[in-house]
């Protein structure tokens, strides 16, 4: 059952990605950090709900990572940008 839940998560999540009203534009766009900062908020609260284990949502390294997810959707340019960005922190999960 858990599996379904992270299933679930993880299509929200490329569904909230994609639903966003991304304008192709290589300038900063203010609008673009706030969608992806509501992504980062969206991937938290998934995450605090289907983890299987609860508790390390407060190590020092998942609060650490969670940081920097969004400081990566306040700074980035492109939602490809972001994506690459979280790609490459998530990694080694």
């Amino acid at each position: 059952m858990k599996q379904l839940g992270i299933i679930f998560a993880v299509l929200y999540i490329i569904l909230l990605l994609y639903s966003c009203d991304f304008q192709p534009s290589d300038k900063k766009d203010k609008n673009l950090n706030q969608d992806l900062k509501v992504v980062s908020d969206s991937i938290s609260m998934l995450m605090s709900k289907y983890l299987y284990n609860s508790t390390e949502l407060s190590t020092y390294e998942y609060l650490a990572l969670e940081k920097k997810v969004m400081g990566l959707a306040k700074t980035v340019q492109t939602k490809q940008e972001f994506i690459n960005g979280f790609n490459e922190l998530w990694k080694d999960g």
